[in-house]
């Protein structure tokens, strides 16, 4: 006869079948993915030196070079760095209009804050203790080391008792009376 011993996730349990777990990454996954949509919108935000999409608009019946504000604008996003930094001056009438957020209405900053404490929250874990951008502004610690204490103290010591009781069941009926502890001295 062979006793198996299964391990799952104490915090992360899959209610229909209480012997399988449910991974963090995959109770993490959306605010994962919208963490990723977001760095890649701040990035092209960044590569267009901020200027969210638009579209130019001319007078009716004004005749606009439109070859060359396409290539005044194309050398505006994705030229040298002193191409990205000269205004671009629209002449004949013609107008830009925006049609996307730009960074500030977007607030970038704020949300990839927020996606990085949602996902920290799903690992029990401070953001200041994995160095993400939130760090201290969102930690409710005065510093990384109290941060690693406290994460020590209410998230890794309580996950090793509930695997070191998870063995202990495992191995009651050939041990009766076995206790397990992991080593927290040091």
């Amino acid at each position: 006869v062979v006793d198996v011993i299964n391990l799952g996730h104490p915090s992360f349990v899959n209610a229909m079948n209480p012997m399988e777990g449910i991974a963090p990454i995959e109770v993490a996954w959306a605010d994962i993915e919208t963490y990723n949509e977001l760095t890649t919108s701040a990035y092209n935000l960044a590569l267009s030196s901020g200027i969210p999409p638009g579209t130019f608009e001319a007078p009716v019946g004004t005749q606009v070079d439109t070859d060359k504000v396409k290539a005044g604008w194309l050398k505006r996003l994705f030229g040298a760095k002193q191409e990205r930094l000269t205004p671009m001056v629209l002449q004949g009438g013609l107008t830009w209009k925006q049609m996307g957020l730009d960074p500030r209405s977007q607030q970038v900053v704020e949300q990839l804050k927020t996606q990085e404490t949602a996902i920290c929250g799903i690992f029990r874990t401070d953001p200041v203790v994995v160095m993400t951008r939130a760090g201290m502004s969102t930690s409710t610690y005065n510093n990384k080391e109290t941060a690693y204490r406290e994460y020590t103290t209410l998230t890794r010591i309580p996950f090793w008792n509930a695997i070191a009781e998870q063995i202990e069941s495992g191995l009651y009926r050939t041990w009766p009376g076995i206790q397990l502890a992991f080593d927290i001295s040091n």
